[in-house]
């Protein structure tokens, strides 16, 4: 997996029970925070491999009375159509999956249209990060309302 990867090339290691497999659902989002937040001491921050699954473990974390950002920072991925509109808007990584399907229709057409077999592409799509309320601490000093 990625995160393996560059945890080894900074010459960290994974630690397994920062790590809760869950589906790709809220409810699995759920109940793999609720097993993170069972460990002592609980995360500082979470990355969730999906804006659902952020969804759930968002939920986890505000049953369980602490506060996100300040308690726990989340972030999911795939920057869905919701997570700006959440009670506290949902940091994400846009993966640019409406680009990713644009080139890949463009590519089936080239290739049902070419007199022959064309080699592989590769194509690059960058990902950017969408920082919202979920995983932007404010410091101490500040008078900010933090979302409990």
């Amino acid at each position: 997996m990625g995160y393996r990867r560059a945890l080894k090339k900074h010459g960290l290691t994974l630690r397994e029970d920062w790590t809760a497999p869950a589906g790709h659902d809220d409810q699995a989002g759920y109940a793999a925070m609720q097993r993170l937040l069972a460990r002592k001491p609980h995360p500082h921050g979470v990355f969730c491999f999906n804006d659902p699954v952020a969804v759930g473990a968002m939920r986890a974390i505000l049953e369980a009375g602490l506060a996100i950002p300040s308690d726990i920072a989340l972030i999911g991925a795939a920057n869905m159509h919701f997570p700006d509109l959440l009670v506290i808007p949902l940091s994400t990584v846009d993966q640019g999956s409406a680009r990713i399907g644009a080139l890949a229709a463009q590519r089936l057409l080239t290739c049902m249209n070419a007199p022959r077999r064309l080699a592989p592409e590769a194509v690059l799509v960058p990902a950017r990060l969408i920082v919202r309320a979920s995983s932007h601490r404010l410091t101490p000093a500040s008078n900010a309302v933090l979302y409990r």
